[in-house]
C-alpha cells in the first residue's frame, strides 16, 4: 500500500483548483462558534502561529494564523480533554481545581460569511480514508493547510474537520489572511465558566435526565474521572 505523502496531497488540492472542484462550506455570518480556553482571556478566540508543537491543522510554514473552534459546545470539550487519552478505552483522570475550575467555554460569532474548504469531503472526493485525515500522525492535515497558506488568492479562510473525540457538529480551524484579521473575521459574544456549563442540546440516549452538568459529562459521555 503506498504511503500518502503531504505533497501527494497537495498535488491533489492543485489538480481540483484547476478544475474549479474544491470542496467548501460557507459559514455564514453570526454563526456561533465555541471553544475551551484558559480563563482570563480578552477575546473569545485565540489566533497563533506557533513554530513548535503545531496543531492537526496549524501551518507547518509558519505562516497562517490559526483558531480552533467547533460548532458544538460538546465537540469543543472532547477535542480539549480527550486528546490526553495515552491508550485507546483508557479512562482519563483530571483535577476539578486544576482541569476545569481553569477555564472558560467561550462563545465567538462570526462577522462576515466566509468560505473554508471541507476536509471530509476532499478525503471522499480524492480518496484518502477518513481515518488518515484523524490519525495521530498531523503531516497530511498540516499539508492541507500549508496550501492554502501558499495560495492566499484562493480565498479560503479556515476549514472545517471531523473531531476524533466526538462529532455532533464539524469543528473548525480559522486562520487570518490579506482580506480578513482576526477582528474582521469574529466578534466576542461572551464567556461562561466551565464548571458551570450545562449541556442540553447533545444528551446520550441512556440519560434519563434533561440536561447533565460539566462533570457528568465528563463522565457518562467521554469517560473522564473527576478528581
Amino acid at each position: 500500500m503506498t504511503k500518502l505523502t503531504g505533497a501527494m496531497v497537495i498535488a491533489e488540492l492543485r489538480k481540483l483548483v484547476e478544475l474549479n472542484e474544491l470542496p467548501t462550506k460557507t459559514i455564514v455570518a453570526d454563526t456561533h462558534l465555541y471553544r475551551v480556553q484558559p480563563k482570563g482571556k480578552p477575546e473569545a478566540f485565540f489566533f497563533n502561529a506557533p513554530k513548535t508543537k503545531l496543531g492537526r491543522y496549524n501551518d507547518p510554514s509558519f505562516h497562517l494564523k490559526v483558531s480552533y473552534f467547533s460548532l458544538a459546545q460538546i465537540d469543543g470539550i472532547g477535542e480539549t480533554f480527550c486528546r490526553g487519552r495515552t491508550q485507546p478505552m483508557s479512562k482519563i483522570r483530571i483535577s476539578r481545581t486544576d482541569d476545569i475550575n481553569t477555564k472558560d467555554i467561550t462563545t465567538s460569532a462570526t462577522k462576515v460569511t466566509i468560505d473554508v474548504f471541507d476536509v471530509s469531503a476532499f478525503g471522499a472526493k480524492v480518496g484518502i480514508p477518513a481515518d488518515l485525515l484523524t490519525s495521530i500522525d498531523y503531516s497530511l492535515c498540516q499539508a492541507i493547510v500549508q496550501f492554502f497558506s501558499e495560495n492566499p488568492q484562493l480565498g479560503i479562510n479556515g476549514l472545517a474537520y471531523t473531531s476524533r473525540h466526538h462529532d455532533a457538529r464539524k469543528c473548525l480551524a480559522l486562520w487570518e489572511s490579506s482580506m480578513y484579521k482576526q477582528d474582521d473575521l469574529l466578534k466576542t459574544i461572551g464567556f461562561e465558566l466551565l464548571s458551570d456549563y450545562i449541556e442540553k442540546d447533545h444528551l446520550p440516549s441512556y440519560w434519563k435526565y434533561e440536561d447533565m452538568n460539566i462533570e457528568e459529562l465528563l463522565s457518562k459521555v467521554f469517560n473522564i474521572d473527576v478528581l
